[in-house]
């Protein structure tokens, strides 16, 4: 009896009277889930990173093909009712860099209002002259600039109002967007494209060719290495003006229709 009383007492006295502490963590199993926990923070936070960036550049990107897109548009619209006669000069004139044309547009619905005592303030017309021109070597931005086409203006007021000073390229127009930093143009008289247009008949169409990069020094247009956006846009006055004055030309619309049938 003693025996057993004497076991039990000595059972008691060894049993761990803290069960919960053979369940805790070890020094070593908390240094490791740190470790884990802030490698998994990092990697969340480089993933994070890179579709930031990713996101960046397609915002960018798609920033730059809108750009582009609406410069098209505008110029496809406004080219399409250039005239072929001016009673100012020539209508039109361009090289690989710049355009010039003579468009017409609807006045502007205060013109009709007139200003004090019915009297217009400055002469109105529905012909406007309108100039395109790229960066050149600068390769800065597409200019675009537009003035009624009314008598001669020679004030310096006026010209500042048209214009705008670059100290290296003269007089510039304002600035139309600073994402387009390559344009060229081509011009299509008769069966061949050229890189001026030397002509008093205007041209059938015209090549656009816009670009986000600017030329390397070293390489000639046609050369040029980045990502380029180009339209071909048929001139309704150009085609008018050589139907009329050039008979023998009359399949030239056929033969560009062919060229772009074919690209």
């Amino acid at each position: 009896m003693l025996k057993q009383i004497s076991s039990m007492i000595f059972s008691t006295r060894n049993r761990n009277p803290w069960p919960l502490e053979t369940d805790a963590f070890t020094l070593l199993e908390v240094l490791l889930a740190i470790v884990i926990s802030v490698g998994m923070f990092f990697v969340v936070l480089v993933f994070y990173r890179q579709t930031a960036e990713v996101r960046t550049m397609a915002v960018r990107e798609a920033d730059r093909i809108s750009a582009i897109r609406l410069v098209m548009q505008r110029m496809t619209a406004e080219l399409q009712t250039v005239q072929g006669h001016s009673t100012q000069g020539a209508s039109f004139s361009g090289d690989s860099n710049s355009l010039e044309f003579v468009r017409t547009t609807l006045p502007d619905q205060g013109d009709w209002l007139g200003g004090e005592l019915g009297r217009m303030p400055a002469p109105r017309t529905d012909l406007l002259k309108v100039r395109y021109r790229g960066g050149g070597t600068n390769a800065a931005a597409l200019y675009r600039g537009e003035e009624p086409l009314v008598t001669e203006r020679n004030s310096e007021e006026a010209l500042a109002t048209l214009e705008l000073i670059d100290e290296q390229q003269g007089r510039m127009p304002p600035v139309l967007s600073h994402e387009i930093r390559f344009v060229r143009f081509r011009f299509r008289e008769g069966k061949d494209w050229r890189d001026t247009c030397a002509s008093n008949i205007l041209p059938i169409a015209i090549e656009i060719t816009l670009g986000n990069e600017k030329l390397p020094d070293n390489l000639e247009m046609d050369a040029y290495p980045y990502e380029f956006f180009r339209r071909v846009i048929l001139l309704p006055a150009g085609l008018a003006a050589r139907s009329e004055s050039v008979e023998s030309n009359a399949n030239e619309v056929d033969l560009l229709l062919q060229e772009l049938e074919a690209i």
